[in-house]
């Protein structure tokens, strides 16, 4: 079935289900239909629960999962999105349901994926990476905490090994100098709107970064990605000085770029290779 039939279906064929069935009866028949792949048919016996039953102690779990099929299964992004918000507007003291959609939001679709054993290789622009290459390598130390270690080289000479530490706190990635901090840098904040900005601080700097673009296809070493996320970074104590990275979805970082204020960009470092796990259904 294609994605045009399924979205069209999913909101309107409750109606064809039988109207039987207690909220835990329901849950299991869609539990039931994921397993066996029928995630439409799932999807909507999902949606007939939080709809008949939105009291229900499995209503929120149910808006999940729905959130989930279209995040995942059909890629349908807005809808995913639209039913993580639900779940986040009727039930936001119901855990870990809604830090779950909170997390959801953010990576519908995903900009920087964060899985044990994704790696990035970045490397220069001027050379291709000859001059100066780096291994980003992502491990899973506790639940929703990770660390990235970058090993940059300058030929084949190892001259740095930085380590940094990111979480999903809400509908923001933040990153961590240390594992045990709190507050952080916010490098990514849903929604993903163009024009919208936020400050945080950084090194003990204050820091702009602001959505530029949500539809940039950006070529690299590494292959062409559409519907790059561009944002733009700059140190409030130097405001003509800007730096733009691009975010490819389900790839992470792809390109970065320094600029003057309405100048051109310059490229300065962009993706080699990567590999990408898939996060799990």
């Amino acid at each position: 079935m294609n994605k045009t039939i399924a979205y069209c279906l999913l909101p309107i064929a409750c109606c064809l289900l039988s109207s039987c069935g207690s909220p835990e009866r329901l849950f299991s028949k869609a539990q039931k239909l994921e397993g066996k792949g029928f995630f439409v048919e799932a999807g909507i016996t999902y949606d007939k629960l939080a709809k008949k039953y939105p009291q229900a102690q499995l209503a929120p779990q149910a808006l999940y999962r729905i959130g989930r099929i279209y995040q995942k299964k059909l890629k349908l992004f807005s809808y995913s999105n639209r039913y993580y918000e639900t779940l986040l507007n009727r039930y936001s003291s119901a855990q870990p349901w809604a830090h779950l959609a909170g997390a959801g939001l953010l990576t519908s679709p995903n900009y920087f994926p964060l899985h044990a054993g994704n790696f990035w290789i970045e490397g220069d622009s001027e050379s291709g990476g000859v001059n100066m290459r780096a291994q980003w390598v992502c491990d899973e130390i506790s639940s929703n905490t990770y660390c990235m270690t970058r090993r940059i080289f300058a030929g084949s000479h190892l001259v740095k090994e930085i380590k940094q530490y990111y979480r999903i706190k809400g509908t923001q990635l933040r990153q961590f100098e240390r594992s045990s901090d709190e507050a952080g840098v916010i490098m990514l904040s849903y929604p993903f709107e163009t024009g919208r900005s936020w400050r945080t601080v950084s090194e003990g700097k204050w820091m702009e970064y602001k959505i530029e673009a949500s539809g940039e296809r950006i070529s690299v070493k590494a292959g062409s990605f559409p519907n790059c996320l561009k944002i733009a970074e700059r140190n409030l104590a130097y405001p003509r000085s800007v730096k733009y990275n691009y975010y490819a979805p389900e790839v992470g970082w792809v390109l970065t770029t320094t600029a003057l204020v309405g100048g051109a960009e310059h490229r300065s470092t962009e993706l080699l290779s990567c590999k990408v796990f898939p996060e799990e259904f």
